[in-house]
């Protein structure tokens, strides 16, 4: 609350999906020590949607952690995807993720802002492509913009996968 409230809110900025993964990946609260944090045993944890203003059908997203927050990364999902990995829809990712929680092996918060941003930045900018096509066509190339955010998503999901280890 306090990352996300104090932190943000009161500076006068807008909360982020990036603000909101550092606030999930708090583990220790030393001035309140029955305060547990949001990362549990068998947390999958996910932040708000990002709704696109001018093309919420075709742009909006939401960016989840697939196992618990400190040990993976959040990873751009577009509301218009069609088919997902089948190691996601398996377990087999979060499987992997929980086990590296379970024994104990941590990465740091930096290592994980950096594959976040690198999947982000590439995210954004295919946004940005699939936006400047939905305006030049007047919102009718729905399908190729949705084949954009596709082949961001499939590059995000495949720069985890490599970060994690796996």
């Amino acid at each position: 609350r306090k990352a996300l409230i104090h932190d943000v809110v009161q500076k006068g900025k807008v909360i982020t999906p990036a603000d909101v993964a550092h606030a999930a990946r708090i583990s220790k609260i030393p001035e309140a020590k029955k305060c547990y944090p949001l990362c549990g045993k068998f947390t999958v944890a996910a932040t708000t949607f990002v709704i696109d203003q001018e093309f919420p059908e075709n742009l909006s997203y939401a960016s989840f952690a697939f196992g618990p927050p400190r040990h993976t990364f959040f990873i751009p999902v577009p509301i218009t995807i069609d088919e997902l990995p089948e190691s996601l829809l398996n377990g087999e990712f979060c499987n992997e993720i929980f086990k590296r929680f379970q024994n104990g092996e941590w990465k740091k918060e930096s290592e994980l802002q950096a594959v976040e941003e690198k999947i982000n930045t590439a995210f954004a900018e295919a946004v940005k492509s699939a936006r400047t096509l939905l305006r030049k066509t007047n919102g009718k190339a729905k399908k190729d913009a949705a084949a954009i955010l596709k082949k961001a998503f499939t590059k995000a999901w495949k720069t985890a996968v490599a970060a994690s280890g796996k």
